[in-house]
């Protein structure tokens, strides 16, 4: 069986599926899980065909073929805000609500390492932006909590970095989040 991007698999080892989103070498694969990006071994996982059919043989030698030939495509999805709380605002704009917390983000944050969990809730906080973009949606909530901080930090660090890019921010409502949320706001996106 030949794996592709694109293709959906399951796990051997935990519960879960996924859709092949990055070739990276003949042995390892990127799968995009409920949105987030995760490096599996091949020899790991079970093909699903399009009709249901599990197939548990991969053939590594195409997956370097593969590779070779540079294949690259988006998995198809309706975006990572897709996933997300919206609710409006006064003027009756769309706000998206992402929560940062982890356990949200991924079926087995267990399995993550401490500096492989605050790359996976950045990522989803840069994806969450372009796609924001794209859709012209100008306000968002980060719910990152009030843990040790290290996560608003980067977060702040990440925000800072766009203001060349018309993203500002500032705290979130205290009264409906305690102090654990970031408003982000996008200018120049209606012009």
């Amino acid at each position: 069986m030949n794996l592709k991007i694109g293709d959906k698999v399951k796990f051997k080892n935990e519960s879960g599926e996924g859709v092949v989103c990055k070739i990276i070498s003949d042995k390892k694969v990127e799968v995009m899980v409920e949105g987030i990006e995760i490096s599996h071994r091949v020899e790991d996982l079970i093909f699903v065909s399009d009709e249901g059919n599990v197939y548990s043989k991969i053939n590594e030698g195409k997956i370097k073929e593969t590779v070779k030939k540079g294949r690259a495509a988006k998995p198809q999805s309706g975006g990572v805000l897709e996933k997300h709380r919206i609710s409006s605002n006064r003027g009756g704009s769309a706000i998206i609500e992402i929560d940062l917390h982890i356990e949200e983000l991924v079926e087995h944050p267990e399995l993550l390492e401490p500096y492989q969990k605050l790359q996976k809730q950045l990522q989803r906080v840069k994806d969450c932006i372009a796609d924001a973009r794209y859709k012209k949606i100008s306000t968002l909530i980060f719910i990152h909590g009030k843990g040790k901080g290290i996560l608003r930090t980067e977060l702040m660090n990440y925000l800072s970095s766009l203001a060349d890019e018309g993203v500002t921010y500032c705290d979130a409502s205290y009264n409906r989040y305690g102090g654990g949320a970031v408003k982000v706001t996008i200018k120049g996106l209606h012009s």
